[in-house]
């Protein structure tokens, strides 16, 4: 087989974003950073115009554009270049499946023509979804996460066991060698700056439209976009011509699976809830897997990254699971394994997103880590959200937080280099550094010099230990 170049197609004024195919393998359409729609004859690279009337007619290999007379109502308000980010068609032509920076994986019926397209919308991601594909017989859709590292496998049609899926539906020196070190993925944790490793405009804060664009405008405040918020989609404003066009109803996708866990700057978050099932997170999803048949239910009502997971250990209180949230207000979910529906949301005790949580011994109290500055430690009673207690954390990253089994007032946290302890005394947070001893060393002596602990657990007699 030659590698030889045959032909160079010129006349993009931009970086080319997407290539596809005519079926004959005689016609490039090519997308561009400039929001160009141009057309290539092979093998030469000759520039060609078509009409758009033409391109609809003829036959794609492949239709993975996002630019177009055919596509044009994929785009959100006030959008730019970069907002959609990938789009793929089904072989019958029916279906376009986009992936934006929104986090949203759309369904469009085609072709999308004309501004404010009818369309449903599925979520899961966390971050800007890359790409999506549909797999050769158009069963299911394949979608990719940027910044949450997920893969998601969404099933075209039927109903399921997942049909609750549907959519619309501080520093680095030479002491940490005299410390004897620690895991170099520990000293990159502690120098991990969520805000700025994450997204400067918040995933799905505003619908449609980005939060610098939408300050452009004068346009009326809109409380901010929420899976659990029934907000009216912009494109609902067009009904009174939808009986002149009407289309059939666009096909159901339901999540089917997701690839992925996050484990690069959180722990402590995947738990047994059975001996069959176990829970865990990744991108915006909570995740109960069954480990007998490996099918997978969602959690989905989170609308940033989960950064901690806890399940409740009362006899009582089965399969309460609560999880925290990277963004504004700090939401932690309280929510059911079993059915998925959300039991409490617990928001405004953090500021910037929460990095630890875990249930008291009555199952009854919450108690969290925020992940500003000070990593404020927080005791709530989850079933109304009501802050009990709250004290400054410690001014290194706060890596774990654990009530003492046997207690609903006592609790541990520890990190980088230090461990404290806490007694919930009324409305107050009361924290006593913790010191290490050396064996055979009088509580009087000097202590040891302190290590970054990682993980707590409670042996015999409920002491403490830290590693």
């Amino acid at each position: 087989m030659s590698s030889k170049r045959v032909g160079v197609c010129k006349g993009a004024s931009s970086y080319i974003t997407h290539v596809d195919w005519d079926a004959r393998g005689k016609l490039l359409q090519v997308n561009t950073g400039a929001r160009e729609q141009l057309f290539f004859e092979a093998p030469r690279g000759k520039r060609q115009t078509i009409r758009t009337t033409d391109v609809e007619k003829m036959d794609w290999a492949s239709w993975t554009c996002v630019l177009g007379g055919t596509c044009s109502g994929i785009w959100p308000p006030s959008s730019d270049v970069t907002d959609v980010n990938a789009a793929h068609l089904t072989q019958d032509k029916k279906l376009l499946a986009t992936g934006d920076d929104f986090g949203f994986v759309k369904l469009f019926n085609y072709p999308v023509k004309g501004k404010l397209a009818k369309f449903k919308k599925y979520v899961g991601h966390s971050a800007h979804v890359t790409n999506v594909r549909w797999t050769h017989d158009d069963s299911k859709l394949v979608s990719v996460g940027g910044a949450d590292t997920a893969i998601m496998v969404w099933r075209h049609g039927g109903t399921g066991t997942n049909g609750e899926a549907q959519g619309e539906s501080e520093e680095s020196d030479s002491e940490v060698e005299e410390d004897g070190g620690y895991d170099s993925d520990v000293q990159r944790e502690r120098q991990l700056d969520y805000k700025a490793k994450t997204y400067a405009n918040p995933i799905r804060e505003m619908s449609g439209i980005k939060p610098h664009q939408q300050q452009i405008t004068d346009a009326p405040e809109r409380p901010a976009v929420s899976r659990s918020y029934k907000s009216r989609p912009t494109v609902h404003r067009i009904e009174p011509s939808e009986g002149r066009r009407r289309k059939t109803a666009i096909v159901e996708l339901i999540l089917d699976h997701i690839h992925g866990y996050r484990g690069f700057d959180t722990r402590n978050n995947l738990h047994y809830l059975s001996d069959t099932e176990i829970v865990y997170h990744a991108a915006a999803a909570g995740i109960v897997h069954n480990l007998t048949n490996s099918t997978q239910t969602f959690y989905l009502e989170h609308t940033d990254d989960i950064l901690c997971l806890a399940v409740n250990r009362h006899p009582k209180l089965q399969n309460i699971i609560a999880s925290g949230q990277l963004g504004k207000d700090g939401p932690i979910h309280v929510w059911n394994a079993a059915s998925k529906q959300t039991l409490s949301i617990v928001r405004g005790h953090h500021t910037d997103g929460v990095c630890s949580v875990h249930f008291s011994c009555n199952g009854k109290l919450l108690v969290s880590v925020g992940i500003d500055a000070d990593h404020t430690v927080v005791v709530s009673k989850w079933s109304d959200g009501t802050k009990l207690a709250s004290s400054r954390g410690h001014s290194e990253r706060i890596f774990v937080a654990e009530f003492r089994p046997d207690s609903d007032s006592q609790f541990v946290t520890c990190g980088v280099k230090h461990v404290k302890f806490w007694t919930l005394a009324g409305s107050q947070l009361v924290g006593k550094r913790g010191l290490l001893k050396a064996n055979g060393q009088d509580v009087g002596d000097d202590a040891a010099k302190m290590q970054t602990m990682l993980s707590v657990a409670f042996g015999a007699g409920l002491r403490l230990q830290a590693v």
